[in-house]
């Protein structure tokens, strides 16, 4: 999912300005489901937006927001498979955002999917997409949701992030004049561009040390 952040980000100025009007009327005090709010519970799974991550399916999330999402399985060229539901363009809490799920099946099922594909791909990673079978997309749709990415169209100044968010307890540049603000604690990594663009990338806070790694890649640290 780190792969497609860029080009799930769509900007509105005018939803910007929306959300530092709601911050100014104090909306946070009554509101819930917001972005920052990740509630870790007591099993060490994370819930935010009302998913529980390892727990609410995307067939749950899709009678929730009355939307079918697109089904497709990602290999990237080392050979590292990923399931995927992207939604597009909701309204998730509060913000319309653009959002994509991965989620939570093993080695040997994705190898299976992957055998019974229809169909394949290219992207502008050099990662395929292939295309399910009916059957296994209907498969794929009962199975947990394991983390979320989610591109608001609101901009994330650096006050507001701090505000909402808090403190990172680290921040890695990945060049391109994009930081990540890791928050390992939430299970959340906040990808932001210097001009406020942000996308949002949440798993339990027990798989968060996998998404640091390739982070760190990305910047070349490891």
């Amino acid at each position: 999912m780190l792969r497609n952040s860029l080009l799930l980000v769509s900007l509105l100025l005018v939803a910007a300005l929306g959300l530092a009007s709601w911050f100014a009327r104090g909306g946070g005090e009554r509101a819930t489901n917001l972005p920052w709010q990740v509630d870790v519970l007591p099993d060490g799974a994370s819930r935010v937006f009302g998913i529980t991550l390892g727990k609410t399916t995307a067939r749950a999330l899709n009678a929730r927001l009355r939307k079918i999402p697109q089904v497709a399985l990602f290999v990237t060229p080392a050979g590292r498979m990923s399931l995927e539901a992207y939604y597009g363009n909701v309204s998730l809490g509060m913000f319309e955002a653009r959002v994509d799920v991965s989620l939570a099946a093993s080695g040997g099922l994705l190898a299976r999917l992957a055998a019974r594909a229809v169909g394949r791909q290219p992207t502008a990673t050099g990662a395929w997409r292939l295309q399910l079978t009916e059957s296994d997309t209907g498969k794929a749709l009962g199975l947990p949701i394991a983390g979320i990415t989610y591109a608001p169209k609101v901009r994330y100044e650096k006050d507001l992030v701090l505000k909402s968010f808090g403190a990172p307890a680290a921040r890695i540049d990945v060049g391109k004049r994009q930081v990540y603000w890791l928050y390992p604690r939430r299970g959340l990594a906040l990808l932001r561009a210097e001009d406020g663009r942000a996308v949002l990338h949440y798993v339990t806070p027990s798989a968060f040390a996998a998404v640091r790694a390739r982070i760190e890649r990305m910047a070349g640290r490891a």
